[in-house]
């Protein structure tokens, strides 16, 4: 099991499909990069063909794929990065889940490089974390009603929306 063996500044490099839901530790400085040339589907009617680095939902689970959560006894999640992977969620929940609470560490400073985003509900969601990147990233077929690329909650007034330090930037939402 990977999550009992990570530690801060580990990077883990993704070759393939995984299909799985995972909440993971709370460790900080984490990097998730895929092993291909473009981040794309690997599979063909729900097979691995071989190559890419493609994140999917193990059926339609109405769970995020991955969700750097918060936990309630302070121990931080911060600083996770993810480049260049394929993130298809068909649950109804985000393809990455981010949470800020309001005393302690939370799940900020997080940076999406190169991904691309499809599936039923949202591509990125989070609470009001800081510092939130998301570069060269594109979001696809977000079209049903509530559907978002990136969504984020601002509520119990922990910071205003001038101060989260959010860049969005060289991204396409089709």
């Amino acid at each position: 099991q990977i999550s009992s063996l990570l530690k801060p500044r580990d990077v883990i490099l993704l070759s393939g499909v995984v299909k799985e839901i995972w909440t993971p530790p709370h460790v900080n400085d984490i990097t998730i990069v895929g092993c291909a040339g473009e981040p794309r589907q690997a599979t063909d009617s729900g097979n691995p063909n071989g190559g890419g680095a493609t994140w999917l939902n193990l059926g339609t689970v109405a769970s995020p794929l991955i969700h750097v959560a918060s936990y309630a006894t302070d121990f931080p999640s911060q600083g996770w990065r993810f480049k260049n992977i394929f993130f298809n969620n068909a649950g109804a929940a985000a393809c990455v889940r981010m949470d800020r609470k309001i005393t302690g560490s939370d799940s900020s400073w997080c940076r999406f490089e190169e991904c691309l985003f499809t599936g039923a509900d949202k591509g990125i969601e989070t609470g009001e974390i800081l510092g939130l990147i998301v570069d060269k990233c594109e979001f696809v077929d977000f079209v049903g009603a509530g559907d978002t690329g990136i969504s984020g909650t601002i509520a119990g007034g922990i910071a205003n929306p001038p101060y989260l330090r959010w860049e969005i930037k060289n991204c396409r939402f089709i």
